[in-house]
């Protein structure tokens, strides 16, 4: 899936002033991810006729992305950031791959918008602790971080 977000994998392992810097940099990438991903969601979901087929195809590509930023942040952000965007990658390719028969358009609905709830949390988390570390002067790494369960 070509995309924006992934040129930013360049500029993300530049050279910076600080590790502090380089840590929001990728806090940032992801939650630009996350935020690509709802919007998109939203626009498809309330703008198109719905089709279970482009929204599995949608949902693979953006676990797809998110695994690899996950991996591109892994060196740089405590293990959590990495860790809570793979799991939403697995939710969203369990959901692209689950069982569809049955299912009605808006149960299918129902199942995608969890994923999109969890995104959703994910990224008000994100923007919690990326307030917190702009607060601090120093190493990001020093902040604590709570694991995010889904």
């Amino acid at each position: 899936m070509p995309d924006v977000l992934y040129s930013e994998f360049c500029r993300l392992w530049g050279s910076w002033k600080s590790e502090a810097d380089q840590a929001e940099f990728a806090i940032g990438l992801i939650r630009r991810a996350l935020l690509k991903f709802g919007m998109k969601w939203d626009l498809y979901k309330n703008h198109y006729d719905f089709d279970s087929a482009v929204a599995d195809e949608m949902f693979r590509n953006f676990a797809d992305l998110f695994i690899d930023i996950s991996v591109e942040v892994s060196e740089i952000l405590p293990v959590e950031f990495g860790s809570e965007l793979f799991k939403l990658s697995i939710l969203m390719v369990d959901v692209a791959n689950g069982p569809k028969s049955g299912c009605s358009n808006d149960d299918l609905l129902k199942i995608y918008s969890e994923c999109d709830s969890k995104a959703n949390e994910f990224y008000s988390k994100l923007v919690e602790f990326s307030e917190h570390v702009a607060l601090k002067s120093g190493d990001s790494s020093n902040v604590g971080f709570t694991a995010m369960t889904f």
